[in-house]
């Protein structure tokens, strides 16, 4: 999976040959789509670390830390560190 953009037209599930151009025109691009643009990437770091800081104001319940955990590793995952628990 990979970020397209907001202005791609989607075909429908049926338009095979839409399809087959869709997926070349992709893979011949000079720019990869499996890489998230810079910007999306930072707004999303940005999210989960208000995220992060709202959580650790609440009170502590199991599922609380389970979020907690789960918005750390994919905070450590998109800065490239390693995340241990």
């Amino acid at each position: 999976m990979g970020y397209l953009g907001d202005r791609i037209r989607i075909p429908s599930k049926r338009q095979i040959k839409a399809w087959r151009e869709l997926w070349s025109s992709i893979h011949t691009s000079p720019m990869p789509i499996t890489k998230t643009p810079v910007w999306l990437r930072e707004w999303y770091v940005k999210k989960l670390e208000e995220r992060i800081a709202r959580l650790e104001r609440t009170p502590k319940t199991p599922s609380r830390a389970r979020e907690l955990k789960s918005s750390r590793k994919q905070l450590a995952r998109l800065q490239g560190n390693r995340f241990d628990a």
